[in-house]
């Protein structure tokens, strides 16, 4: 028997959608911040993130979650140089500041000074093939979460903003906002279900670095074993289902 849901607090909408995405048996991450908002859920499409995990160290995975750090290893590749000025001219902050981060890379066998001033990503440093999904979830106000899922699109290769069915007609009155913006939108029912109104076209991210803080988000979640929230998940609905 399904419990019914009213959805009076964003928290129980959020933990119960996340309780639905778990059946495609992804990576869930919820409270997701890569610099331009925080998604309030995460989906991780990855065949070797969970494998690179266990290689990858807490300090690697803390230079990745550094925007600086993110944007110079946005900025190599593992077959091609590139020099210093190249790094100072792209990332536009003071040359000392770079070099500090540079050193702790290499330090940390991310990256690797190939030969003086020139650069290269670490051959043993693998970076994951991921596909992040982000979801906005918004009990009312869907120009705001239209808003914020744009955002999203910085670290994701798909943006939703999902609704729950009693307040989501102002949303689909305005679809043509979220093709405009290829924005998909999901409405979740009282029974927890859901229902796709609009796909969400794939898309590269719009900022390498972001995608590549996503990254070290994910791993630093897969370390920590804070993923796939089911105890945080089972305490909402079941206070829920107290309380009614």
């Amino acid at each position: 028997m399904r419990t019914i849901f009213d959805f009076e607090n964003e928290d129980l909408l959020v933990n119960t959608f996340i309780k639905s995405l778990r059946i495609k048996k992804n990576l869930i991450l919820n409270e997701v911040d890569c610099w331009q908002g925080r998604a309030d859920v995460a989906e991780v499409i990855s065949e070797n993130i969970q494998l690179l995990s266990s290689e990858i160290s807490q300090e690697q995975v803390s230079l990745l979650r550094n925007l600086t750090c993110a944007k110079i290893i946005s900025l190599l590749h593992y077959n091609s140089n590139r020099t210093t000025r190249f790094i100072y001219n792209k990332i536009g902050i003071q040359t000392k500041t770079i070099d500090a981060w540079l050193s702790k890379l290499i330090k940390a066998e991310i990256i690797v000074n190939v030969e003086v001033g020139k650069f290269r990503i670490h051959p043993e440093f693998l970076l994951p093939n991921v596909k992040f999904i982000a979801y906005e979830v918004k009990l009312y106000n869907w120009k705001r979460a239209l808003y914020q899922a744009i955002q999203y699109k910085g670290f994701a290769n798909k943006s939703y903003v999902v609704m729950p069915h009693k307040n989501i007609k102002p949303a689909i009155n305005n679809l043509q906002a979220f093709v405009a913006n290829n924005i998909g939108l999901i409405e979740v029912y009282n029974d927890g279900s859901f229902k796709t109104i609009l796909q969400s076209r794939n898309c590269r991210p719009t900022s390498k670095a972001f995608n590549i803080i996503g990254m070290g988000i994910a791993f630093d979640r897969i370390k920590k074993g804070s993923y796939n929230e089911e105890s945080l998940l089972n305490s909402e609905i079941a206070s829920f289902q107290t309380s009614k």
